[in-house]
């Protein structure tokens, strides 16, 4: 083999070695995972959870168009009987419902012990609507 053919070698393996490595870990402390919200919100809907998790909840409302105010958001509830009767024990501000969904203000620090409740289905965000173009 030549030293030619033998730099090409040495070149090669040295970027087979750098691939294999990977990129090397950010500097710094390392962040404590979020825990994930299958465990900790069952019902809860994921940009809610995000909501939830966020360590500046009212930036992240507004940057997503979440409607919070005062420590609350405001979410769709839906419940598992059709009078929508909501279980007893939180600050929930009814806003309007239709069977078995209840539009609400919830307490953010509420939501996740909400979204356990054996009579609640799910949590989401209201729907927008979205006007026609002509």
């Amino acid at each position: 083999m030549g030293s030619a053919e033998a730099s090409v070698s040495i070149v090669l393996l040295g970027g087979l070695l750098v691939l294999a490595c990977g990129p090397a870990a950010p500097a710094g402390p390392a962040s404590s995972p979020t825990p994930a919200k299958s465990t900790d919100c069952p019902k809860l809907e994921n940009r809610l959870y995000q909501l939830f998790a966020s360590p500046d909840p009212a930036a992240f409302a507004q940057q997503y168009g979440i409607g919070y105010s005062d420590g609350a958001v405001r979410v769709v509830v839906e419940m598992g009987d059709k009078e929508g009767r909501l279980p007893a024990g939180y600050s929930i501000k009814e806003e309007t419902r239709s069977g078995g969904l209840v539009q609400a203000q919830v307490p953010l620090s509420e939501l996740c012990r909400l979204s356990k409740e054996g009579s609640v289905k799910a949590i989401r965000l209201p729907l927008r609507a979205v006007p026609l173009r002509r």
